[in-house]
């Protein structure tokens, strides 16, 4: 991967990563994910995800898959538990760039023997 390809993570950037997915798939029948509580649109994205707890060495990293992205957030499966209210910070490997920055965790829920994550970016 190039250096140019790893980005800080903004509202910008996170709307034209999502922009870019969107001309790539024209044709294909890509749908954003429905849930009525969101600001913004949800779209299905796969990625790896890293996970660092805020202010920590960088020695204890979680590794999560992307399932979806919207503007403000985004949406992950992972296989430990993250506290709501803790504030990471994440790298989100997406085949158009790798976006570095800080989230909050809003919810984490067990599922299947896997933990399903919503995090808010920090901006």
């Amino acid at each position: 991967m190039d250096i140019e390809e790893i980005v800080r993570l903004t509202r910008q950037q996170v709307a034209a990563v999502i922009e870019a997915r969107q001309k790539t798939a024209l044709g294909e029948t890509e749908h954003p994910v429905a849930h009525e509580r969101r600001r913004h649109t949800r779209w299905p994205f796969k990625g790896a995800v890293e996970i660092w707890p805020e202010n920590g060495d960088g020695r204890i990293v979680t590794h999560g898959t992307c399932l979806n992205i919207g503007e403000t957030g985004l949406g992950l499966s992972c296989d430990e538990h993250l506290q709501p209210g803790s504030t990471v910070e994440i790298a989100v490997h997406l085949p158009e760039a790798t976006l570095c920055g800080k989230a909050i965790v809003r919810y984490c829920a067990e599922v299947r023997n896997q933990f399903m994550v919503g995090m808010e970016f920090v901006f």
